[in-house]
């Protein structure tokens, strides 16, 4: 009953952990799509403005051209983000399924436990009926 018990217990604190790496995962991958965010509004910021003259116009598309392969390296790093939130949550399912599993092993343990308590119990009982019943009819 003890190793079920330990078993249980560091099976919860493995799931606490998964739950913290759950949690920073997506804190990383929502910090992730606000520095993707920004770039795109940036992107669109620039590509909305009129150039005034044709070296204006060559400065905006460089760093309109700048801004989207940094939009597209964030873009890039916020799917590698979200995948890894993904393994992140399958990680803490496992980790769930498994401490129920050992909260079933104890209950049904417990369980066995308890109906072996009763069944000495009534055998006990019935050997005191029994003594009784003889004291009683014996001559």
């Amino acid at each position: 009953m003890e190793t079920i018990r330990r078993l249980k217990r560091l099976a919860e604190h493995k799931e606490r952990m998964a739950k913290i790496d759950l949690s920073r995962a997506e804190h990383e991958r929502m910090v992730q799509q606000q520095i993707l965010d920004t770039h795109t509004a940036t992107l669109a910021s620039v590509l909305a403005s009129r150039p005034t003259d044709a070296e204006d116009a060559r400065q905006r598309h460089a760093y309109a051209l700048q801004v989207e392969l940094t939009r597209r390296s964030a873009e890039r790093t916020l799917f590698e983000r979200q995948r890894q939130a993904g393994l992140k949550r399958e990680a803490l399912i496992g980790e769930a399924r498994e401490r129920r599993t050992w909260e079933i092993a104890e209950e049904n343990r417990m369980n066995e436990a308890k109906a072996e308590a009763e069944r000495k119990l009534r055998a006990t009982l019935d050997q005191i009926g029994l003594d009784i019943w003889w004291r009683r009819n014996s001559p």
